[in-house]
């Protein structure tokens, strides 16, 4: 994450919170999150890795930047 991110005590905190909240959350439509981790160097969110394009370069090609209803509800 961004050092600025990193170096936000508060933003670290809640970004503990919500990563401790989707430890619990299994589907198969959505990432699995695996844990928060923070050492000297920085911190990072531990992710299951999906194959594909990202969502950031699927939104930027997107008209105004947004995904359309009908491509996100699926």
């Amino acid at each position: 994450m961004p050092a600025e991110v990193a170096a936000d005590v508060e933003a670290v905190r809640d970004l503990k919170i919500e990563t401790k909240r989707c430890l619990d959350l299994t589907h198969p439509q959505i990432v699995r999150v695996y844990d928060f981790v923070q050492g000297p160097a920085g911190a990072a969110i531990a992710m299951e890795f999906v194959e594909g394009e990202s969502l950031a370069s699927r939104k930027a090609a997107s008209p105004n930047g947004c995904l359309p209803v009908s491509e996100v509800a699926r």
